[in-house]
């Protein structure tokens, strides 16, 4: 099975569980690039005055956490991260958002 062949599978995959594809819109959450390798952007539709995002792994391990204050707008640095699909989570103290990323 090739690259492209995997991904569209997984994405069927992700589509049927109601989990967002990679490209699709997700209402407040955006994550550019995705997939990415080395830095990502991660804008909000609002300012976000005092929140929090994480980065688990598909077995639920948080990676990664920053505190977001008063910021539409965060980048994250993905070097010590190793490649596979992750899931990006922010709170904003009263939504939550969710987007898949995929880490080459």
């Amino acid at each position: 099975m090739n690259a492209t062949a995997l991904q569209n599978a997984i994405n069927s995959a992700l589509i049927a569980t109601g989990i967002d594809a990679p490209n699709s819109s997700v209402s407040g959450l955006n994550i550019f690039p995705n997939p990415a390798s080395q830095i990502i952007s991660v804008t909000f539709s609002d300012i976000i005055k005092k929140g929090v995002i994480k980065i688990y792994s598909l077995l639920d391990e948080q990676i990664f956490e920053q505190n977001i204050l008063n910021q539409s707008i965060i980048k994250v640095n993905l070097k010590n991260i190793t490649s596979g699909i992750y899931f990006v989570k922010v709170f904003d103290g009263e939504k939550s958002y969710c987007k898949k990323l995929i880490v080459e």
